[in-house]
């Protein structure tokens, strides 16, 4: 069930990295870019997902046992992945897809999980430029989503009131 597949590579940043990584090669040589992991499984097909995960899970079994930061930022990544994606359902005016908006959270965590400038990650994928913006330099309209995210996690209730009212999202809906 390619939406089971697509929900649990969802759950995992470095994952979803991979793939969109892994779709848009140019192995692939895709006129458009895959920008959603429906659309990354889409480009693979199952067969060649299958092989790929194959050979991600003979590397991680080598690998000794997860560090609990990396345990940490994942399950940060996917709370500010679910939050952004909901928040989508109350704002206005914003240039992304609800499925961008969870992408946007997911990557926010990729520049400590995979030990790298996240300015670099970003280069490596096709996201929006308004989630490159917003993940670099807190800019835009996604910039303030990604910001109230990052509010609420803080509970910087001064800052949470002010840009949900400029998100058009009601107090009501974040508690």
């Amino acid at each position: 069930d390619v939406e089971e597949i697509e929900r649990l590579i969802s759950l995992d940043a470095s994952l979803s990295f991979g793939l969109l990584k892994m779709a848009n090669s140019a192995y692939f040589a895709l006129r458009h870019r895959a920008t959603t992991i429906h659309q990354a499984i889409m480009t693979l097909g199952l067969g060649e997902l299958k092989q790929w995960i194959y050979l991600l899970s003979a590397g991680s079994a080598s690998d000794e046992t997860v560090d609990s930061s990396t345990e940490e930022f994942l399950k940060l990544s996917f709370m500010r992945a679910s939050f952004c994606s909901e928040l989508m359902k109350h704002t206005q005016d914003i240039p992304i897809s609800r499925s961008e908006a969870y992408l946007m959270g997911m990557f926010s965590t990729l520049g400590y999980l995979i030990d790298a400038p996240l300015e670099d990650i970003l280069a490596e994928v096709p996201v929006a430029e308004e989630i490159k913006a917003a993940l670099l330099r807190k800019e835009g309209r996604c910039g303030k989503l990604y910001e109230l995210v990052l509010s609420y996690e803080a509970a910087n209730w001064d800052a949470i009131s002010s840009l949900a009212e400029e998100l058009g999202i009601p107090n009501k809906v974040l508690t």
